[in-house]
């Protein structure tokens, strides 16, 4: 997972929309059992593009099951993007 920490939010890429396939690494919902979607819409916009997507709750690890955070952790999840050509 490759987080954008610049952000008010960290945001995720979602594996969820045939936008973003192909792009790797993503994040996959249906894959966790503690996700919580919150949908609060989103977007921001770059100097080389534009993401849009919502927020959402999830647990966190840095590895599977260990050293995880103690709270649900807040991020956004981007299911839309757009580049901009140069």
């Amino acid at each position: 997972m490759v987080l954008d920490t610049g952000s008010f939010l960290p945001w995720v890429k979602s594996s969820e929309n045939g936008h973003m396939k192909g792009m790797a690494p993503q994040y996959s919902p249906s894959n966790s059992t503690t996700f919580k979607p919150e949908y609060e819409a989103a977007s921001l916009s770059y100097g080389t593009g534009s993401f849009s997507g919502y927020s959402a709750f999830d647990r966190f690890c840095y590895e599977p099951n260990q050293n995880c955070f103690e709270k649900p952790f807040k991020f956004g999840l981007a299911n839309h993007t757009t580049m901009m050509k140069e």
